[in-house]
């Protein structure tokens, strides 16, 4: 479980969830690492068994503790990733929803802050990535050239903490997908229809080619769910976040 103040949240109180990785408990033992350490591994406290590795000391991503409201972070270096599971992760076009936590340090082309899937055609992945490879940096729901876009006038910054969300509805066009960031429900472009994500590579903080598009920065929380999350579920999430991390979402 994830315990903040007097709120107690055990992520499979919503179903549907295949991963939620707790920056502020990277094991999962309620016994946080010291400052600066490498992370070899972190727990999934979904239940599904979709943990994170890094083999390779150089790419790890480390545990910062007291970041955000008192909560730590993985600390992702722009070159940093870990590899995980996919088990019930959503395929072809089944709902999903994710909920991020997280704060960027660089914006350099595209950084993603997870991705799974085979990438073999359109529609066969789902990520989540932030970009400023355009006009103005936005947050993307991405399902290789079938993507959401939030079209937000005012875009994503460096050092500034957010939460991010995307809900896409089993079955639809990838128009009906939801983004919204700190509370706010954006506007969205799209490419692309229906999603048909497939299996295949897994990745935290990178693309589902290892160490591409790799994230720069703070991730707080992170929750996937293999569907869309109806309104009572949605916002009995938010408000653990705000009460967790005193951001508005």
């Amino acid at each position: 479980m994830i315990v903040s103040g007097g709120m107690c949240f055990v992520p499979r109180q919503v179903t549907g969830l295949v991963l939620a990785l707790d920056g502020n408990d990277p094991a999962g033992t309620g016994i946080q690492p010291s400052a600066g350490t490498g992370l070899a591994s972190a727990f999934d406290k979904s239940g599904f068994g979709n943990s994170t590795s890094q083999a390779s000391a150089p790419l790890r991503p480390t545990f910062q503790p007291n970041i955000l409201n008192g909560k730590g972070c993985f600390r992702f270096s722009g070159s940093q990733y870990m590899s995980m599971g996919s088990f019930g992760f959503p395929m072809g076009s089944q709902g999903r929803t994710v909920f991020i936590v997280a704060k960027a340090t660089t914006l350099n082309m595209i950084q993603y802050f997870f991705a799974h899937g085979n990438a073999t055609g359109n529609g066969t992945l789902t990520a989540c990535e932030i970009t400023n490879a355009i006009t103005n940096q936005r947050f993307y729901f991405d399902t290789r050239n079938i993507y959401a876009s939030a079209t937000t006038t005012a875009p994503i910054v460096t050092s500034t903490n957010y939460v991010f969300e995307a809900n896409y509805p089993s079955g639809a066009l990838i128009s009906d997908t939801t983004l919204r960031i700190n509370g706010v429900n954006q506007a969205i472009s799209t490419g692309g229809a229906t999603p048909n994500t497939g299996a295949g590579n897994s990745f935290f903080g990178c693309y589902i080619t290892a160490g591409t598009g790799s994230f720069s920065g703070d991730i707080y929380l992170l929750l996937y769910f293999n569907k869309s999350l109806n309104a009572s579920e949605t916002n009995f999430i938010r408000a653990y976040i705000t009460h967790t991390f005193g951001l508005v979402c």
